[in-house]
């Protein structure tokens, strides 16, 4: 098998020259633990000595040097007697080794370059053969041993590889233009949210500028589910306890649940989802097949106690606010409501320009964790059936993917990238034949009899935040003109043009955005203080002002404005100036 076809191997087993390099420059250093992760790998060292990032170079140019002698693993075969005698002098794979004799009386060592580690294989098979530079040592980090505070802090030194020079080189360029493109920092620069100690981690703070975006799609969320056939409700953000353990979620999300103190002897929960209020709505009456499919849909917040280690930015919080929707539908109708859906989020997407440089989970059920999941075989198997066919009728070209399916069915997935290449998944369609039975749904068919709805959860942005940390990243914040908090800027030279200022901001007054959202006014400031024009454009621009319009004494006397947009500098005719607004995107 090539490097390139075993690049989790090559990355195992940089892992064990790492730690082998490590401990011969710090001599009485301990390797603990170094697993492959995403891009990389780790180890984690009780350090002998004092290790910082200024050591990592000359650690890879060791690396590098050893490669040479790195041809082969060698397997041995050792009793947990061997491998104490072996390892007695590493507190931690005498640990590790305890741990692994509860499943097995024989474990294996690896050697390779005179270096022994207790390890149960997947190694490159030619060391010889890889890149010395296709690897990289990025960083340094403390790190409780087993993930335990409790337990001694070791250092963790990460590294990144891959099979050639160019592709490491290509991953370094993306992690720099992520920096430069987080949405952390954007939202900052944008004045678009902030944090705070006091509110809480994963409880971001959205200013006006972050509102007016934010109320901008939840406009166009709104418009499209109308569009969709969907009503518009709303729920209170708490409810019994009861109503989540009916639904099954009190199971799934026990550690995730926030508990509500109440004077009523009920136990209250923070709503972690939105469905089960959806169903009672539907339930408040008798309902005939002539209703179906009956759509409810709104904008709300959700609430999840997520690890505090988890929390990242928008891209994962506490507070999560989500295009929810829910179908009530017959089986029949199934195919045609799925397609309709297929299109909406197309559409949108296509709107918000993000549409591309995507693609579709068929997320499915894992076989070998049946409990994970509630509802009967035969209706997984059927719902997994159905949504396979949507896919291929509506040219998805949908991923399977096991054990991504949703607690109750599986579902659709549209799953984009962050720059920095973290998978994020936007709009979604899941199909739910489960949870109607556990609350008993009826409605009366056509044969006068009583039915079981089945439902369909959807969402076409899917979380507002997580949507702003793709919008932000991909436009680098030159969202599209609709959505800017901020559309118009005009920037005054002096203030000599003071009346001609009066005249261009009538043009802006009266002109209208018709697409997409509907008499959308145009959102525009004058900046007509005392300042050099230079730090007036520097602060427009890091607040991504699509539009700065600067007015001098010239541009007065010729009847004209200079635009300046992030694509460069123009000169407009007033007269023309309503037009050239009313044709961006």
């Amino acid at each position: 098998m090539s490097n390139q076809e075993n690049i989790e191997g090559v990355r195992h087993s940089l892992a064990h020259l790492l730690a082998q390099t490590v401990k011969e420059m710090w001599p009485g250093s301990l390797n603990a633990i170094g697993p492959v992760i995403e891009d990389g790998f780790y180890t984690d060292f009780e350090m002998k000595g004092k290790l910082s990032e200024d050591d990592l170079p000359k650690i890879e140019e060791a690396m590098r040097a050893k490669l040479k002698e790195w041809t082969h693993f060698d397997k041995k075969e050792v009793t947990v007697d061997e491998a104490k005698e072996i390892f007695a002098d590493n507190k931690y794979k005498l640990e590790l080794i305890d741990e692994f004799a509860k499943e097995s009386k024989i474990l294996t060592v690896y050697t390779c370059g005179g270096f022994d580690d207790l390890c149960k294989g997947g190694h490159s098979d030619g060391l010889a053969n890889i890149d010395p530079k296709s690897f990289k040592l990025t960083r340094t980090a403390g790190a409780y041993w087993r993930g335990d505070e409790k337990n001694i802090m070791l250092t963790r030194i990460y590294a990144v590889a891959f099979t050639t020079e160019t592709e490491l080189e290509e991953y370094l360029d993306r992690q720099e233009l992520a920096k430069e493109r987080d949405h952390r920092k954007l939202g900052k620069e944008m004045e678009l949210f902030s944090f705070s100690d006091l509110v809480g981690p994963g409880l971001p703070l959205f200013t006006p500028r972050g509102t007016i975006l934010r109320r901008l799609l939840k406009d166009l969320m709104r418009q499209a589910g109308i569009k969709n056939g969907s009503q518009e409700v709303e729920i209170p953000h708490i409810a019994k306890k009861d109503l989540y353990v009916t639904s099954g979620h009190a199971q799934k999300f026990t550690d995730e649940l926030f508990e509500v103190e109440s004077r009523d002897e009920n136990g209250f929960n923070m709503k972690p989802v939105n469905c089960p209020h959806h169903i009672q709505i539907f339930m408040s009456k008798p309902r005939s097949y002539k209703e179906l499919p009956v759509h409810y849909s709104e904008v709300t917040m959700q609430y999840r106690d997520e690890k505090p280690g988890q929390l990242m930015g928008l891209q994962r919080v506490r507070s999560i606010t989500v295009d929810d929707g829910h179908i009530f539908l017959a089986k029949e109708q199934i195919m045609k409501v799925v397609a309709d859906f297929v299109k909406i989020i197309e559409e949108v997407h296509t709107g918000v320009g993000i549409y591309g440089e995507h693609w579709v989970s068929l997320s499915l059920s894992d076989p070998k964790t049946p409990d994970a999941y509630i509802g009967t075989k035969e209706d997984w198997a059927l719902a997994e059936s159905m949504l396979k066919e949507a896919s291929e009728a509506n040219n998805l070209n949908a991923k399977p993917m096991e054990g991504e399916a949703a607690l109750y069915g599986p579902k659709l997935d549209f799953v984009y990238y962050t720059v920095g290449g973290v998978e994020t998944q936007l709009a979604t369609i899941q199909l739910d034949f489960a949870t109607p039975k556990r609350f008993g749904m009826k409605f009366i068919n056509n044969r006068g009899e009583e039915e079981t709805p089945v439902m369909v959860h959807r969402a076409i942005l899917g979380s507002l935040e997580r949507f702003m940390v793709i919008l932000l990243e991909r436009t680098n914040g030159w969202v599209p003109f609709w959505l800017a908090p901020e559309q118009v800027r005009v920037l005054t030279i002096n203030d000599s043009v003071a009346d001609y200022v009066e005249g261009i901001t009538t043009i802006l007054k009266d002109t209208l955005l018709m697409e997409p959202l509907k008499y959308n006014e145009l959102r525009y400031s004058v900046d007509d203080r005392n300042e050099s024009l230079g730090k007036k454009i520097k602060e427009a621009t890091e607040l991504k002002i699509p539009v700065q319009l600067i007015v001098g004494p010239k541009d007065k006397e010729a009847g004209q404005v200079s635009v300046r947009t992030k694509d460069g500098e123009s000169k407009i005719k007033l007269e023309e100036l309503k037009d050239f607004l009313l044709n961006l995107k």
